[in-house]
């Protein structure tokens, strides 16, 4: 079910990035009332810059998100270490919801920015992306609807192997948070989501807590929430996982890691693999994601 969120979460993306690219409308913002300014492309303008940016942050961290998931199921059948098999398969338990509910939520969060760029001819039958809305409503709804999704992550998940489980998870992003806490390019983002870290190491205390007290309706009226903003941090994580390993090879293979800079060295080469002036050092959809916990 995640998996088809994210595809069609993908397609929807990279739908929309074509659009806006070659999309004639309006003068650059900069141009003003000057009457010779050209229309430029819809890329060009800053709203939609914003919403491509949220859709290329949802969509690879359910990539890396789901790369994850997959990785921790191989190893839970595949290992001889009771301690890591055991460990993993909580991992598994917890992250299942979130790759369940927080993944298609957010799946069709992104298809909607894709109608959103294509206007109103995203709207109608003779281009993709409306289609993408439609498939992706359903998959918030089967096997179990993400509401039920989010109970099971505050009533089974949370407190599973007496809260062990859900601690694994908070411990092993911090994990991440130390590796690539002092890498050049990411030492903001890594402080921004140790903060996330810590803040829902707390929050999952609390309602936890609640969840088992004579409170326990308005603590599972939360549980969405509860649900999103947990979602949120892993994806950060992801994020900051993706960044921190992908950072030094650029500084690397570039010699900087200043984004015009950057740019200006992909125009120039011809290589077809070098790709370094679509990546951006981690900002503003990162730390939006790191931050949306607050």
């Amino acid at each position: 079910m995640g998996l088809q969120g994210f595809a069609v979460a993908s397609a929807a993306y990279m739908y929309a990035l074509d659009y806006a690219r070659t999309r004639i409308q309006g003068r650059h913002l900069t141009a003003g009332k000057d009457p010779e300014a050209k229309n430029v492309p819809i890329l060009q303008h800053p709203d939609v810059k914003r919403q491509l940016l949220n859709m290329k942050a949802y969509t690879e961290g359910m990539r890396s998100l789901h790369y994850y998931y997959a990785w921790c199921n191989d190893v839970v059948h595949t290992t001889n270490d009771q301690q890591l098999k055991a460990d993993t398969a909580a991992m598994v338990e917890v992250l299942t919801p979130i790759v369940k509910g927080y993944v298609t939520d957010r799946a069709l969060e992104v298809c909607s920015h894709g109608i959103q760029i294509y206007g109103g001819y995203g709207y109608v039958r003779e281009y993709p992306v409306e289609q993408l809305m439609r498939d992706s409503r359903i998959f918030m709804i089967y096997e179990g609807t993400n509401g039920i999704q989010a109970m099971d992550l505050l009533g089974r998940k949370l407190s599973m192997n007496g809260g062990k489980a859900f601690q694994y998870f908070i411990d092993r992003m911090k994990q991440t948070i130390e590796q690539f806490k002092d890498t050049e390019g990411v030492q903001d983002l890594s402080a921004k989501v140790s903060h996330a870290v810590s803040r829902l190491e707390t929050l999952a205390k609390e309602i936890g807590t609640r969840s088992r007290s004579d409170r326990l309706l308005n603590a599972y009226a939360f549980a969405h929430p509860f649900l999103e903003v947990t979602g949120d941090v892993a994806f950060a994580w992801m994020l900051l996982w993706r960044a921190g390993v992908s950072a030094p090879k650029l500084a690397k293979k570039t010699g900087t890691l200043d984004r015009e800079a950057v740019a200006e060295k992909a125009a120039k080469t011809k290589k077809p693999h070098f790709m370094p002036a679509r990546w951006k050092p981690p900002g503003f959809h990162s730390h939006a994601l790191a931050g949306r916990l607050w």
